[in-house]
This record gives C-alpha cells, sequence and structure tokens, in this order.
C-alpha cells in the first residue's frame, strides 16, 4: 500500500509541485486516513548536483493532426450522351453525256473539212448520199449529162456506177438515206468520169443516169447533188462524221437504287440556202443500260452510234433524262444537255446563163433562115431596119 510519506519522500518541492498538488488532491479525495506515526529521528538526505539541476518541462511529442481525407465534390449525375440525328437515306442520280468521234475527239471540237475536193490530188473514192431525186434537184457547177426516165428514181433503188469503158465499181439496192462508196478499180485515183444509172429493184427498168467528173480537173465540192446522189465524202475529208454518245448514269445518294427510266432527245436545226429545217427524234435507252441496280457511289453507261453533218451549218441539241427507284422512298431524277453547233466559213456562189427567143427555144438550137426570100412564091410581108446611109451604101442584087 502506498503511503503518503513515502512519496513525499521522493518529491521534488519544484519540480513537482503540481504533481503534489494533484496527487494531495487525489489523495484526500481516495486514500483512507492511516493513524499518525512519527518517523525515527535522521539526518535529511544530501541532494545530489543532479537534483539541483533544472529541466525544461519535457514536451510530449505532438502529433499533427491527422488529416481526415477529402472526399471529392460529387459529381452531378451524367447526362448520357445525345446520339446525332440518324442521317435520312436519300435517293439521287446523276447523269452525264459524252461525245467523241472514232479519233476521240469531243464532238465540239471536231472541225468541218474544206469544201472543195480538187486540192490538186487525185481523188481516189468519193462517198455519196441517197437522196432518190430527180435530176432537176441537181445542184453542182459541173454541169452534167443527167436524163431522168419514166418517173424517176424511188425510194428503194439498184445505183450502179461505172467508169467509161464500163467497169463496175459499184453496184447495191439503196434506201434513201443510205451511202454509196465509190472506190477507184484498183490501187490509183477513180477514173477522170464515172457514169451511175439508178434502176427499178423490181424489173430493172432506167430510172436515171448522170455523169459525175472525178478527174480532179473539174470543180466537186462536197454536198453538190448529181441527180439522185449527193456527195458527202472525198478522199479523207468528210461530211457525215461517226460520234459515240456515251451516258454515264451515278448513284450519288445513300442507298441502293435501280435505273428504270433513259430517254434521249435529239432536235437539229440547219440552214440551207436561207431555209431552217428542223428535225428531232426521241430514243429510249434503258435496255443500253449495262447495269441497272446500283449501289452508293457506283456508275454505270449506257452507249449510242451515231452521225453528225459537219458540212451544214447548225446545230445538234442531245438531251437525256435518267429515273431512278430506291427500295423506299421517293424516287429520284436527273438531265443533262449536250450541244454542237456547226459554223461553216465562206460560202459558194453559182452563175448560169440562159438564153432562148420568144419561142421559148434555147438559143443554142436556133437555126439560120435560108438566105432567098422567094422560093417562088409570093412574099406577103417584108421587115427592113432603117440604116440612115445614102444610096452609095446600097448593096442588093
Amino acid at each position: 500500500r502506498v503511503t503518503k510519506e513515502s512519496h513525499e519522500s521522493v518529491l521534488d518541492t519544484e519540480s513537482n509541485e503540481l504533481f503534489r498538488t494533484l496527487y494531495t488532491f487525489d489523495y484526500s479525495m481516495s486514500m483512507t486516513p492511516e493513524p499518525t506515526t512519527l518517523p525515527p529521528t535522521s539526518p535529511p538526505p544530501t541532494k545530489s548536483p543532479v537534483d539541483d539541476q533544472t529541466y525544461p518541462p519535457t514536451d510530449l511529442a505532438t502529433e499533427p493532426p491527422t488529416e481526415q481525407p477529402t472526399e471529392p465534390p460529387t459529381e452531378p449525375p451524367t447526362e448520357p450522351p445525345t446520339e446525332p440525328p440518324t442521317a435520312k437515306a436519300f435517293c439521287l442520280v446523276d447523269v452525264d453525256i459524252k461525245c467523241v468521234d472514232d479519233d476521240g475527239t469531243d464532238c465540239r471540237a471536231i472541225e468541218s473539212p474544206p469544201g472543195q475536193c480538187v486540192t490538186g490530188n487525185k481523188i481516189d473514192v468519193v462517198t455519196f448520199a441517197y437522196l432518190g431525186s430527180n435530176c432537176k434537184g441537181s445542184a453542182n457547177t459541173q454541169n452534167g449529162i443527167c436524163d431522168d426516165f419514166g418517173s424517176g428514181p424511188s425510194e428503194r433503188d439498184v445505183v450502179t456506177c461505172k467508169d467509161m469503158e464500163g467497169e463496175v465499181l459499184y453496184s447495191k439496192s439503196v434506201s434513201v438515206g443510205d451511202s454509196i462508196t465509190v472506190p477507184s478499180s484498183g490501187n490509183g485515183p477513180l477514173p477522170e468520169m464515172i457514169i451511175c444509172e439508178v434502176t427499178s429493184v423490181e424489173n430493172g427498168s432506167p430510172r436515171q443516169s448522170f455523169q459525175v467528173n472525178t478527174s480532179g480537173d473539174e470543180d466537186l465540192s462536197l454536198l453538190d447533188i448529181y441527180g439522185s446522189l449527193q456527195l458527202i465524202s472525198c478522199n479523207e475529208h468528210n461530211c457525215k462524221v461517226p460520234v459515240t454518245f456515251t451516258y454515264e448514269i451515278e448513284n450519288i445518294g445513300t442507298e441502293q437504287m435501280t435505273v428504270d427510266f433513259l430517254e434521249r432527245t435529239i432536235k437539229s436545226s440547219f440552214d440551207i440556202n436561207g431555209v431552217t429545217i428542223k428535225d428531232s427524234s426521241i430514243n429510249d435507252l434503258l435496255g443500253s443500260v449495262k447495269k441497272t441496280v446500283l449501289e452508293p457511289g457506283e456508275k454505270t453507261t449506257a452507249v449510242e452510234e451515231g452521225i453528225i453533218d459537219v458540212c451544214i451549218e447548225g446545230t445538234y441539241a442531245t438531251s437525256v433524262k435518267v429515273e431512278a427507284d430506291p427500295p423506299i422512298g421517293v424516287p429520284c431524277e436527273d438531265e443533262d444537255k449536250y450541244e454542237v453547233t456547226i459554223e461553216i466559213e465562206g460560202c459558194r456562189i453559182d452563175v448560169d446563163i440562159t438564153c432562148v427567143d420568144e419561142d421559148g427555144k434555147s438559143c443554142t438550137d436556133l437555126e439560120a433562115p435560108p438566105g432567098r426570100c422567094s422560093d417562088g412564091g409570093k412574099i406577103d410581108v417584108v421587115t427592113f431596119t432603117y440604116e440612115g446611109g445614102d444610096c452609095d451604101q446600097t448593096a442588093n442584087t
């Protein structure tokens, strides 16, 4: 059991004053009083030098206050990202027209040939178009022989061309608009004169005969008309140029489509001798489309052959329309146009002189009358021309 006296012996009055007070307080509050016992008389304890040394109060190591972990601020609930609106599928089609000749030249860049076939070189080959017209429709500067028989040429006949010795250079049945190419009989040029005859397909009866000078010495021009034939080419000079039209179709929409309509229209307008001639034609080209079902970005084509006359001033206006259907939704369509303008430089003119008497008889066919006014018969009337001279100029028998 611990007593008050045993503790006081080791307590330092200066350094442990607070402890003593507390202890005494604790003591008075919790100790049971003992009977007082006097201790034996003894000298007071000797203090060691160490005991006199004053130590500063020992500070208890202060732990830095532990900071509570900071909770991150609570983020508000995140809204789910808004999906962008889905692009609506749509049908969209594009069509383009391209036109080139056999050499790949764009049709709008094709040049008209010189109109004159006589260039100082021999003529090796000529090509005519069959018109089915009579000699009265001839238009050329050669003024050669042309004769019609019966009713003249028809829409379909046999045309035979020969040289002067009768060698056949060409012989075929033709219809209006067909081409007739007359080559030389060998490797040389054409003969100086070719004779063409038009006969009936049914019975061979003659309908027309005419001559064409192909020597190169007589004027020979493109588009000249000789009876039922019109000259459209000589050597490399060609009025009728073969061309190829390509119609390119592309799906530029966002869904599959089916091409179900493709129609081409050509409108031509020409000035011939001051007269404007117009023509038009329409052609359904759907059957020529190589592929009708197209995915987005896919292309297809339709091709058409044609002829452009570059010797007649005028225009060729070609247009095309395409329509396509998507699996679901509204159909789409597109159109394109392509125009060729033919311009001819210079002109041609021809002049003719005719002479007839009062009866309409050609002057070249007039005959001189007999010199004598009387052949034994009576004279009913005489006509004089007044000369105004004297008798010295009289001259008669």
